[in-house]
């Protein structure tokens, strides 16, 4: 496969990160040249973090994808919400 064709999908989980979330955001966004996608879903924080990712969503709209659950749903179900939307052919 040639790097050209390379489209990386980041995928992130969160859930009440507010003090983190922009750290691993930025160290994502940082490293453009091959990325696709960032898909974050956040499982109905309860404190600002979905804020946080909405205004990085705004910055980077064609780059960031982002969803919240409606209900906390867990650790697992998430990790399975965000593979289940990647386009990416590398996670």
């Amino acid at each position: 496969m040639h790097f050209n064709m390379i489209n990386h999908s980041v995928l992130m989980i969160t859930y009440n990160q507010e003090s983190y979330i922009k750290e691993a955001i930025e160290s994502v966004v940082s490293q453009k040249e091959f990325l696709f996608e960032i898909i974050i879903v956040d499982d109905k924080s309860s404190d600002s973090t979905f804020d946080i990712i909405l205004e990085y969503h705004k910055a980077y709209p064609k780059l960031i994808k982002i969803y919240q659950n409606e209900i906390n749903i867990g650790v697992y179900k998430n990790y399975e919400k965000v593979k289940s939307l990647s386009n990416g052919n590398v996670i």
